[in-house]
């Protein structure tokens, strides 16, 4: 997505129970923490914690930016808490974009339509290791994509 220092801004949020920040709005080393990142085995995993997290480093960003949330998302994540619609609209109140990576092959995409604008905004990669050779091809459609 050509984040660096300079701007576009961007950060990265780990989401389990409680979700954590791994790379703050405009850290110069936002790259090197994603890729240092391993895959959590902690349930259960808030999706609606780590949208509202999201939503708060959002806020901070000018009404003018463009603001969009890339979620990876594996097929076993955990039921309960807020409901997806519900989840998303903070993020839809302050004009952010969702897009989701979707890893395994069992999954249903229908599961996650509610976050996103359109099923087109959803991307199946199966593995974890497929996703290098899916990364130019997903970051093209999401940069070309209207903004709001």
């Amino acid at each position: 997505m050509d984040v660096h220092p300079s701007g576009p801004f961007g950060s990265a949020v780990i989401y389990a129970e409680n979700p954590y920040t791994i790379a703050n709005f405009g850290d110069p080393y936002l790259s090197e923490r994603v890729d240092r990142v391993s895959l959590l085995k902690e349930f259960p995993r808030r999706i609606d914690r780590a949208l509202e997290r999201a939503a708060r480093i959002l806020s901070k960003a000018g009404k003018t930016e463009r603001k969009i949330v890339i979620l990876l998302i594996t097929e076993r994540h955990s039921a309960g808490g807020k409901h997806f619609i519900e989840a998303v609209k903070p993020l839809r109140r302050i004009g952010s974009q969702t897009f989701v990576i979707l890893f395994g092959n069992e999954s249903n995409v229908d599961a996650f339509s509610s976050l996103v604008d359109t099923p087109r905004d959803i991307f199946r990669v199966g593995t974890v290791n497929n996703l290098p050779q899916h990364v130019r091809t997903i970051s093209k459609k999401i940069r070309e994509k209207p903004g709001l």
